[in-house]
């Protein structure tokens, strides 16, 4: 009798210890990450995906007292977890439909960053890479009536792109694809030559 008695309270004992470590290391992330984010931009959730095993471990190490307790978080986690699987709005740096865009108006060329390059070239293997790394070089050129942009991870690299782009080049249009930014730039000259051509027709 004592035998089981000291069992019992020993995995209880035990259980309650596993527990406490559980939420100690899948709350104190969350509050470090919410202190600092005072500071740097980090309270974003893909920076957390790392706690989804941690949260799961504590569903499945049911010692809670109260089965409605039990049933709130197991709910709310379910509830989340679809919310950010079947919603596109929160999926992070949709490069898919950026490539797609990309052949719907036939560019053959970007500049980019080539690292962060790999996701863009699985869904459009054709397309050309040019980089941005050696951009404030003497021998860096731009060429082409239109460039194309994708300053993704640029500032990471200390890459101060819009300097090579400013002389020559003008950004004409801007489009999001989820934190991904595609940017058009258009030669100065043909831009004002453009605006000349339209002027013309409307007052002839």
């Amino acid at each position: 009798m004592f035998k089981n008695f000291n069992i019992k309270n020993s995995l209880k004992i035990k259980n309650l210890e596993l527990r406490i470590i559980l939420f100690y290391f899948f709350i104190f992330p969350i509050f470090l990450g919410f202190i600092t984010s005072f500071f740097a931009p980090l309270l974003q959730y893909f920076r957390f995906i790392y706690l989804v095993p941690l949260m799961c471990l504590l569903l499945v190490h049911r010692s809670y007292k109260s089965y409605k307790t039990y049933m709130i978080l197991t709910t709310g986690f379910l509830f989340w977890s679809f919310l950010y699987l079947f919603i596109p709005f929160f999926h992070h740096e949709d490069r898919k439909s950026l490539s797609f865009y990309l052949k719907e108006n036939k560019v053959k060329e970007v500049y980019m960053i080539p690292s962060s390059s790999d996701p863009l070239i699985y869904y459009y293997p054709h397309i050309k890479i040019n980089s941005l790394k050696h951009c404030q070089n003497q021998i860096f050129s731009l060429d082409g009536k239109k460039i194309y942009v994708i300053p993704y991870t640029a500032e990471i690299h200390g890459v101060n792109y819009k300097n090579c782009v400013k002389n020559n080049y003008e950004l004409v249009k801007e489009k999001n694809f989820r934190q991904i930014t595609l940017e058009e730039y258009q030669k100065k000259i043909l831009k004002y030559l453009n605006i000349k051509f339209q002027l013309d027709a409307f007052y002839s």
